[in-house]
């Protein structure tokens, strides 16, 4: 499957949902938005919180449970398109500026689409499953090897006992 994907980063529902965030803050700092207190939170709230739904998910093992969390991210996103709809009618924001941000939404909203269906399917399924049985006959060889090893050992050289990557997340602070 084309979805090898090693950090969240990589994702491109991530990244363009990323970028409507960054523009959504650009707007809220230039426009009547930012004299709204209230509005200006729900929008902030909504837009921040699509992309962080899409990097938790991206953290849960389970396919099914990471596209719970993608479902959430993308009502997030269609909540902060409806709030800009709203500062559209209290003539915050132009027609225009409305049309801009859907325009940036779109392919954003078509990559969940298409990373939820991923998600939501059997190749997902079989893709978790053969690495949960190569992370559990990775630990029974571990396991064996400590068993044979008459000397105490001082240090793991195979990352954390829980760490089922030993190799990921490496060389960044």
């Amino acid at each position: 499957g084309g979805m090898n994907v090693r950090r969240v980063e990589d994702l491109r529902a991530w990244q363009l949902t990323y970028k409507f965030k960054l523009a959504v803050y650009r707007l809220l700092r230039e426009s009547r938005i930012a004299h709204d207190r209230d509005l200006r939170i729900q929008i902030r709230k909504s837009a921040a919180s699509a992309v962080s739904q899409i990097e938790e998910g991206f953290a849960r093992f389970y396919p099914k449970d990471n596209g719970r969390m993608v479902v959430a991210a993308r009502a997030s996103f269609k909540e902060c398109l409806g709030h800009h709809r709203d500062a559209v009618d209290l003539e915050y924001i132009t027609e225009d500026a409305l049309a801009e941000k859907e325009a940036l939404a779109r392919p954003a909203l078509r990559e969940i689409a298409g990373y939820l269906d991923y998600l939501q399917s059997e190749e997902a399924e079989r893709n978790a499953r053969r690495i949960k049985e190569k992370r559990i006959e990775r630990r029974r060889r571990r396991s064996k090897i400590k068993d044979s090893d008459e000397e105490p050992r001082t240090e793991n050289a195979e990352g954390e006992p829980g760490n089922p990557e030993p190799e990921t997340g490496t060389g960044e602070s």
